[in-house]
């Protein structure tokens, strides 16, 4: 009689590798899965962010422009304000070298005097105060803007 010794059967380790290499597989593919996963969350957040910035660039951009025409707009009411101090100069100073002329005035050359100054300075003011509600709806719209 010979003695045997009994081998585990291989099909057992064959199924027992086979397992370990189908374990591996899974693992790497859900790995896979998971880091594609990431990648799209980052590339999506990638381009939210660009178009984030464009937007804001796109929005400093028209603020400036808007900023740039309101100054604009602000010198040319402020130098249409000088003009109008430089025609009441004029008209100071045509006054009085008619005063210096002529001694001797009238009434009624004093009085149309006074009615032309005085309309004089009924336009400028309404004027300024044109120019000012102009401003004030301009300032307005911008703050709506911001």
């Amino acid at each position: 009689m010979s003695a045997s010794v009994k081998l585990p059967s291989t099909s057992l380790l064959d199924e027992d590798a086979r397992s370990h290499q189908a374990a591996i597989a899974i693992q790497a593919g859900y790995r896979g899965h998971v880091t594609r996963k990431r990648l799209k969350l980052q590339k999506q957040k990638e381009k939210e962010e660009k178009a984030a910035v464009k937007i804001q660039s796109g929005i400093r951009a028209y603020l400036s422009r808007k900023r740039d025409s309101n100054e604009k707009n602000r010198n040319k009411i402020e130098q249409k304000g000088t003009e109008s101090v430089k025609l009441q100069n004029a008209e100071k100073i045509v006054e009085e070298k008619q005063k210096t002329s002529s001694k001797k005035k009238s009434k009624k050359s004093f009085a149309d005097k006074q009615a032309v100054i005085a309309a004089a300075t009924s336009i400028q003011t309404s004027f300024r105060g044109y120019a000012e509600r102009q401003q004030a709806k301009k300032d307005k719209i911008a703050e709506r803007v911001s």
